[in-house]
């Protein structure tokens, strides 16, 4: 493994802070590794920027120490030090500031007292301040152990070139039989892809249809007609007629007062069945899925994922499974059980019989649990075990044992495809088997198209 060693730039204004820089220095220097800095030069130097950059170019780190003087200023205006820091920025080598407490002491020489300058000064701490590294010291010592971790951090998560050992670098022995084997290996790759051409000419071509098609088109209302059942309420006893306040407890109010929460839950999800019911006996479409097979070879353990999109509901079993949906049996309103009671023993026409919520919210349906073809519509004896679709929610998977070439199978088991809301959707197909090296993903376009029903 090669030892490498960073050259690591150090830029700060050097009066005030000669002391921290040679801190600084001794510290990168105890990590073995390479400090630099360009206080050597004066600043009337002509070639001075020129300079500055190309170092700036070599080096893999860049480290800003900021304090409360702005430094020397280029012709341009603006201080060396910012401009140094501009140029790594710009060059894309990390950089790692601190900033030296704006509350910390100092002494006359150490601050600028022009408030040109100082506005300067406080524009460009703002600017570091927003450097993904930025960190802020009080003295010398705080200073270089927060240099020593974020180097160290640096190195870890954003390793640059650095320099090795001339002896660490490969031969030119090495280097020329690596440009062979590399030329062997783009060689053998080329050889491969005219190897697959080949073979690409001799594969099965499958494709699926829905009912047909490479396309689906559906209708969807929300304006239809939905015999929906009202949520429960709570009842106080204030709301108890005087003719029968002696024939309901508090006990009984309070219990029933109890299951109106859990019985909403149910009617709330009995009329989102009703509804996608009503939908489905509208605007359902029947689907059966027919694989063709246009290639040239036999396809062996074909596999089809057929992925659709939340915007609909997949019924298995199509028309045939659906079945009125099941009304909840709701918790008796004691009010009302009493004014029945109280009814039956002062008229002689009253009603009789009456056991159930059915005499208080309507009658219920018949008990077929709804969409129950999801649970299973493939009859033992017409199932195929070597050709069929197995349904989970809205995502089918068709297997098909095999299928020659020019030949189309369709699938016994149908479906319903019942949308939720209009729009133009994806159903998502991956085609398998094993003639193929990946599997062939598809896409047919779903529309369905709003319409307003004369219902």
């Amino acid at each position: 493994m090669q030892d490498k060693k960073y050259q690591v730039f150090i830029s700060s204004t050097f009066i005030d802070l000669k002391d921290s820089r040679e801190k600084v220095s001794k510290q990168i220097l105890s990590m073995y590794h390479f400090p630099i800095g360009m206080e050597m030069f004066s600043a009337g130097d002509s070639d001075q920027w020129t300079v500055i950059k190309n170092t700036i170019d070599k080096s893999d780190y860049y480290i800003l120490i900021l304090g409360h003087r702005y430094g020397s200023l280029a012709d341009d205006g603006i201080s060396y030090t910012e401009k140094e820091y501009n140029y790594a920025k710009e060059k894309g080598i990390p950089i790692l500031a601190f900033i030296k407490s704006r509350d910390a002491a100092t002494t006359p020489h150490e601050r600028e007292s022009d408030p040109i300058v100082m506005a300067k000064l406080d524009k460009f701490v703002e600017n570091a301040k927003a450097n993904k590294m930025c960190d802020f010291w009080n003295n010398e010592d705080e200073l270089a152990s927060k240099v020593t971790a974020a180097l160290y951090k640096a190195f870890t998560n954003n390793p640059r070139n650095g320099w090795v050992r001339a002896d660490e670098v490969p031969s030119s022995k090495t280097l020329n039989e690596l440009a062979s084997l590399s030329k062997e290996n783009r060689e053998l790759k080329e050889e491969l892809s005219s190897l697959k051409k080949l073979t690409i000419s001799r594969l099965p071509d499958l494709k699926l249809y829905l009912n047909d098609s490479n396309s689906l088109e559906l209708s969807y209302s929300s304006d239809i007609t939905i015999g929906t059942k009202c949520e429960l309420v709570k009842i106080t006893e204030q709301e108890v007629p005087e003719s029968i306040k002696g024939m309901i407890s508090k006990e009984e109010i309070e219990n029933y007062n109890s299951l109106i929460e859990e019985a909403n839950l149910e009617v709330r999800k009995y009329n989102q069945e009703v509804k996608i019911y009503r939908i489905a006996q509208e605007f359902g479409v029947e689907c059966e899925v027919s694989i063709e097979n246009s290639g040239q070879i036999k396809a062996n353990n074909i596999f089809i994922d057929i992925e659709f999109p939340e915007e609909v509901t997949i019924v298995e079993g199509g028309f045939d499974a659906l079945f009125t949906p099941k009304a909840p049996t709701l918790p008796k309103n004691p009010i009302a059980v009493a004014k029945r009671k109280f009814e039956s023993r002062t008229s002689a026409k009253a009603l009789a019989g009456i056991s159930s919520m059915a005499g208080i919210y309507g009658t219920d349906y018949k008990d077929n649990t709804f969409l129950s073809g999801r649970l299973s519509t493939i009859n033992a004896i017409n199932f195929d075990k070597d050709n069929f679709i197995n349904f989970s929610s809205n995502d089918l998977m068709v297997k098909c044992k095999s299928l020659m070439h020019t030949r189309v199978r369709t699938l016994k088991e149908k479906f319903l495809i019942v949308p939720r809301t209009p729009g133009n959707f994806e159903i998502k197909v991956s085609i398998i088997c094993e003639e193929y090296l990946d599997s062939i993903l598809k896409i047919i376009p779903l529309k369905i198209k709003k319409v307003n029903p004369d219902i």
